[in-house]
């Protein structure tokens, strides 16, 4: 009985894989299944209208123009309520840790002008050097727009200082309060 509930619960876990990453989960430990199934959950926005929040940072940036074009398309895509898992990166997919976005939630889409289907069926932009940084949440329905960097980034202080001096509200889970020698 048991082992026939952990078949059960696996497929259904499995399912939810697919119908997140537009792909179907194929794990055959269920421990395994779940976690990257949590982990999908937190990376992936939900189709949705967004409310969009640019940094100044971003603002001010200058930006080749296919990289703005590609800027003002996910830009568009996020305000009306388009799918953005063509833009998020691979690595989303795949079962691999993503320390950037599990330590502070920051994430990075591609900037590229032309969506390609790739063999699994799922869509894709095609790949940029430049990437744009963001947080959402999904609560509220927001994507902050941290800026554009390249791709060696991951782990640029300024990704945290930006996001710091905008929505410090954003770090709190991070913070160290009353912290004495």
């Amino acid at each position: 009985m048991r082992l026939d509930l952990e078949i059960l619960l696996l497929e259904k876990v499995n399912a939810l894989i697919g119908e997140i990453a537009g792909s179907n989960g194929s794990h055959a430990d269920l421990q395994q299944a779940i976690v990257q199934c949590v982990n999908l959950r937190a990376r992936v926005p939900s189709v949705r209208e967004r409310i969009v929040c640019r940094s100044d940072y971003l603002r001010n940036q200058s930006l080749n123009a296919n990289i703005f074009a590609g800027l003002e398309k996910i830009i568009s895509a996020a305000e009306v309520g388009e799918d953005l898992r063509p833009w998020l990166h691979d690595a989303i997919f795949a079962n691999k840790q993503d320390a950037l976005m599990n330590d502070w939630g920051v994430q990075h889409f591609h900037l590229g002008l032309s969506i390609q289907t790739v063999p699994n069926g799922r869509k894709k932009v095609s790949r940029t050097g430049d990437l744009l940084y963001t947080m959402h949440i999904e609560k509220t329905g927001r994507l902050y727009l941290i800026g554009v960097f390249d791709h060696g980034s991951f782990s640029e202080k300024r990704l945290l200082e930006i996001i710091d001096a905008e929505w410090p509200e954003l770090l709190g889970h991070a913070k160290v309060e009353n912290m004495t020698d």
